[in-house]
């Protein structure tokens, strides 16, 4: 297994530990912190095996929408890629939360499934939508299920989607937030 790259490289308090439970989950001997979204572009492809990224859009404040689909517009040309992108559940309107960060967590979710149907099928692009309050203090998580989400969740949701386990699954948002997207008419 390649090294899990990772984006950005730091994370808030909340996602301690998320890089290194995700590179361990998926046997990467360790995790690279890409400079920014369209450093992927410049990194050497594989030949036998396709690199693995993860890239957690909410945690990355100021990244607008025009940032997001200009990155991932960059990773899209990248050959062979395995690639799960976090966003926060604020765009589904879930709670009040900032205009921009939602715009950019809409943008990669559209951004993600128009990736996913582009490729030669060497790539599998899905989008991993969790609470907004992973990102931002003072944000409810409460869904259906009271539990909070935690950095071990969600990393158990990227290893499920870079490894063998999600290894048909391409364009699909998965929500690891309990429940929340329900309470919204945007994922009907």
């Amino acid at each position: 297994m390649n090294n899990l790259l990772v984006w950005p490289e730091r994370l808030p308090a909340s996602l301690d530990g998320l890089y290194e439970a995700a590179a361990a989950g998926l046997g990467a001997p360790a995790w690279t912190a890409l400079p920014s979204l369209d450093a992927l572009e410049l990194l050497p492809a594989e030949e036998d095996e396709p690199t693995s990224a993860l890239i957690v859009i909410g945690a990355a404040p100021g990244a607008g929408a025009a940032e997001v689909i200009a990155g991932l517009e960059a990773i899209a040309r990248h050959p062979s890629l395995n690639l799960a992108v976090v966003v926060g559940d604020g765009y589904l309107g879930t709670d009040t939360a900032d205009l921009g960060g939602s715009l950019a967590a809409a943008a990669a979710v559209t951004a993600v499934r128009s990736l996913a149907t582009r490729k030669d099928g060497s790539t599998r692009a899905n989008v991993i939508c969790v609470p907004i309050g992973l990102f931002e203090s003072g944000t409810s998580q409460r869904g259906p299920i009271p539990q909070q989400v935690e950095a071990a969740d969600l990393a158990a949701a990227a290893v499920y989607l870079l490894g063998e386990a999600g290894a048909y699954l391409n364009g699909q948002v998965l929500y690891v937030n309990g429940g929340r997207q329900l309470f919204s008419s945007h994922t009907a």
